[in-house]
């Protein structure tokens, strides 16, 4: 006797997949609760960047691999008023980091508690931000540039003949 069972399906991967993103949604909300009481207990505001704009300008005052290292974002520069999100505000450097930047930036300094996922969220703000590329200026010859063209260049007329026919751009 040979038992044939179908598979039963509770649940199409769409509706699985809604499921798992509102687990995901609370847990984060729970971790957000969390942070906020802790901030409560430090004596500090709470903030939670889910829903706040951080403009690139904030962004500017502080480099990503600093932004990245300490755990620390520019919410708001407005004026002499600056804004910074922190996740741990005891972080190995932060308070070295913090009076050399204030040396650099007067202003009005207020720190917040953030969690991970609103670090997370601000750090894929600097990658949206255009990068900035040094332009070179003048000419630059490398050695091997030299070696190429040093058996080419006789007299002027070569010279001329392989600057209008050289890629400029």
């Amino acid at each position: 006797m040979s038992t044939n069972r179908a598979k039963i399906t509770l649940s199409t991967p769409e509706v699985k997949e809604k499921f798992s993103a509102k687990i995901q949604s609370i847990a984060v909300k729970e971790k957000e609760h969390e942070v906020e009481r802790k901030a409560q207990e430090l004596g500090l505001p709470y903030i939670n960047l889910q829903s706040f704009p951080v403009g690139q300008e904030a962004l500017e005052l502080i480099a990503e691999d600093k932004a990245r290292s300490l755990g620390l974002i520019p919410i708001l520069v407005s004026g002499q008023e600056i804004r910074l999100g922190v996740c741990d505000p005891s972080a190995p450097g932060l308070d070295e980091y913090l009076n050399n930047l204030k040396k650099r930036h007067s202003g009005n300094y207020a720190i917040y508690l953030m969690s991970e996922h609103s670090l997370k969220l601000a750090l894929e703000l600097y990658d949206r931000m255009p990068k900035v590329r040094a332009m070179p200026s003048g000419v630059s010859l490398t050695e091997d540039d030299i070696k190429h063209y040093e058996g080419t260049m006789k007299d002027f007329a070569k010279v001329n003949e392989l600057l209008n026919t050289a890629n400029l751009t």
